[in-house]
């Protein structure tokens, strides 16, 4: 769990009043707007150290269970960071990495296919540079709306690109 504050002096006060014994909990009450965080204390859940900060992953990472870090600042501002747990990472054996190469092996050609898919798409249409056409867009929908319907709801739009 942590605590926040982008103001290096509030940061220093919060960690001087949890060495006082003040409660992360109170704390969290005080200082996040955010209402599961100033409700659950802090608590970010179970988190991937490679999915923080790198600052935040350090400090976090460095800490034994229970400790409190003095502010860390990250680029968003300062951290009080308090490590309730901690789960090591379970090394896979190479009997289960076998049985599950082949459907590994499909994740991953799909996942490559999707990047590439979409870096073209987003490479041709850079190129293509396509712009709206009110008039054709009005025919498509005559065509497709019946005359009744298209009586019944006025057909206004704004394309932005």
């Amino acid at each position: 769990r942590h605590l926040f504050t982008d103001d290096s002096e509030e940061a220093h006060q919060l960690y001087r009043r949890l060495q006082a014994g003040e409660s992360f909990e109170t704390l969290a009450a005080q200082v996040f707007e955010d209402t599961l965080l100033s409700r659950n204390g802090g608590d970010l859940g179970w988190v991937k150290a490679g999915d923080l900060d790198d600052e935040f992953s350090n400090a976090a990472l460095n800490l034994n269970k229970g400790e409190i870090s003095p502010p860390v600042q990250t680029r968003w501002g300062y951290h009080i960071i308090q490590l309730l747990d901690r789960k090591e990472q379970v090394m896979v054996t190479e009997s289960v990495l076998n049985a599950q190469r082949s459907s590994l092996e499909k994740r991953i050609r799909r996942k490559k296919s999707r990047r590439l898919a979409n870096r073209y798409i987003t490479d041709v249409m850079a190129d293509l540079n396509p712009q709206p056409n009110p008039q054709k867009f009005r025919r498509l929908w005559n065509a497709v709306v019946p005359k009744d319907e298209r009586e019944k709801s006025e057909l206004s739009f704004k394309v932005s690109f």
